[in-house]
């Protein structure tokens, strides 16, 4: 498996999440009361999967492995991208924030600028930086790689992962047709 697949995949599950988040958002703003059990299930999503586990794989293991170029050709890029992992952050934040606060046209707000933000940067991702991957690694590295970011916070993985998975699946019963799933 490439490691380029392997970020593909968290990007599946990334995406079904901001269809549920776009979906609440609707709700929202049709006058249908938001859950904040269900919103809080999906910031804890979007911040144990999207942000921990996910970026932490890409800063963690894959940038460290592109930046082993002598030149640091590619350090603008990288830092580019970690910049637009700290923009997530604080969207993310935000919408929290509006969770908590039961403010929901915050959340109507940061829903839209995350999900936004989030697509672009996915497409971003399997346009640009995967190029750069298939581009910089070796078959090796990228093997190399993709076991890091299979052995990524593997402790942390085991307890969490799957509960956050099923978490997902839960709420996407609740707010998405059959068809959309």
């Amino acid at each position: 498996m490439l490691s380029t697949t392997h970020l593909e995949d968290d990007h599946k599950l990334i995406l079904r999440s901001l269809r549920i988040l776009d979906e609440m958002s609707e709700r929202c703003e049709q006058c249908r009361k938001l859950s904040p059990e269900d919103a809080e299930r999906l910031v804890q999503f979007l911040k144990g999967f999207g942000d921990r586990y996910h970026q932490g794989k890409e800063e963690g293991v894959l940038f460290p492995a592109l930046l082993q170029d002598p030149s640091q050709k590619h350090h603008k890029d990288l830092a580019a991208d970690i910049f637009q992992h700290d923009r997530q952050r604080s969207l993310i934040d935000g919408l929290e924030e509006s969770v908590h606060t039961r403010n929901v046209t915050e959340f109507i707000y940061f829903s839209r600028r995350l999900s936004l933000f989030l697509r672009d940067h996915i497409q971003d991702e399997e346009q640009n930086l995967f190029e750069l991957m298939k581009s910089v690694l070796t078959p090796e590295e990228d093997r190399a790689v993709n076991a890091g970011m299979q052995r990524y916070e593997l402790i942390w993985q085991n307890e969490n992962l799957k509960k956050l998975i099923q978490s997902l699946m839960d709420l996407e019963t609740e707010y998405l047709p059959k068809s959309a799933a």
